[in-house]
């Protein structure tokens, strides 16, 4: 395999952009039946199930992808990590934790300027943290926090933003 070759650069941009996460939507990778991408956008996401919509609490999530690499060994991976945080404890919310606990899934994120990335499209993300804490006053966290992630061969893609709406239906 030929490696890439670097043929362009990154220009600073304007501050214009909020950071944060809107909301996730989820899927089970095994509903997942094919991703088509151009230039490292997802265009098309085909599914046998349906994305569904989880909401954290405002400005408490996040998603990212570190790099992890050896050149010793020639090896590289980006870890795919989705951080949601769910306040209020009740029975609804603890069986999707539950849910989530035994399936791989895929997460798509929405910041808070309306861009839409894919995490975990090739092999998943796995809850590998989760906390359900009630706090020792009333002002203190009473709720979940969850941490989904998986090492991935790629960045995770840009989202096509007119392909959202019929994932969701």
């Amino acid at each position: 395999m030929s490696c890439l070759v670097l043929n362009t650069g990154i220009s600073q941009d304007c501050r214009q952009s909020l950071g944060g996460v809107k909301r996730f939507l989820v899927a089970q990778l095994s509903s997942i039946t094919s991703v088509t991408q151009a230039s490292g956008v997802a265009t098309a996401i085909s599914t046998s199930g349906l994305f569904y919509e989880f909401k954290p609490t405002k400005d408490s999530s996040t998603a990212s992808a570190p790099f992890n690499g050896d050149v010793a060994a020639g090896q590289r991976a980006w870890t795919h990590t989705v951080v949601m945080m769910f306040s209020k404890t009740e029975a609804a919310k603890r069986n999707t934790v539950a849910v989530l606990a035994e399936n791989s899934v895929v997460v798509i994120a929405e910041d808070n300027n309306g861009t839409f990335s894919l995490y975990g499209y090739s092999r998943g993300l796995d809850l590998t943290e989760g906390d359900n804490t009630l706090g020792t006053t009333a002002a203190e966290m009473n709720g979940y926090t969850l941490t989904l992630s998986g090492d991935q061969a790629h960045l995770p893609l840009e989202v096509d933003p007119t392909i959202i709406a019929a994932l969701l239906v």
